[in-house]
């Protein structure tokens, strides 16, 4: 899976998951990436 796709199942993840108590841990196993690599995902400045 690369970058991208998990940025966007994490985000398709979250939006199923919205009135549920996860945490970024729980994302991040949810789409089979590390939780340190699935916080630097959301902190990249695009401009």
């Amino acid at each position: 899976m690369s970058w991208l796709e998990a940025i966007t199942s994490s985000i398709k993840y979250m939006e199923e998951h919205l009135t549920d108590d996860i945490t970024a841990e729980q994302v991040a196993v949810e789409v089979n990436i590390s939780s340190l690599y699935f916080q630097k995902g959301f902190s990249i400045r695009f401009w």
